[in-house]
Order: structure tokens, then C-alpha cells, then sequence
């Protein structure tokens, strides 16, 4: 699967448990962008299920981001 150098950052940002608010202030983007981004992140990540979008990005980082 391939994701953005950005797409990347977040999940990461995400994975170490950052809220939104967070992750845009370090990222330089607004809480709404972090969110298209979770978005994003987990229809590549984990489409179809329904799990918590950042349990299943932080699974994904976890697992060696394959």
C-alpha cells in the first residue's frame, strides 16, 4: 500500500496516541485536515472494518506498515 510522506506523519502521529488539535499543530494543518487524513488513512488501511479509525491506524504503524 502506498501512502503520502504526510499520510505517513499523521499515522504516525496518531499511533503515538496525539489528538488531532495535536498533530495539526506540529504538522502545521488545521484538526479538520488531521481528520480528512484519518479518513483517508483508514479507507487504505483498514477498509471494510469497523474498528475505531485510530485503533486500526495504530495497528497498521505497529505492524511495520506493510
Amino acid at each position: 500500500m502506498t501512502l503520502t510522506p504526510r499520510q505517513r506523519q499523521v499515522a504516525r502521529l496518531i499511533a503515538e496516541g496525539h489528538t488531532n488539535a495535536h498533530i495539526g499543530s506540529v504538522l502545521g494543518i488545521s484538526a479538520d485536515a488531521v481528520k480528512g487524513y484519518v479518513s483517508i488513512l483508514v479507507r487504505k488501511v483498514a477498509p471494510g472494518h469497523t474498528i475505531p479509525a485510530r485503533r486500526a491506524i495504530t495497528r497498521w504503524v505497529l505492524a511495520g506498515e506493510r
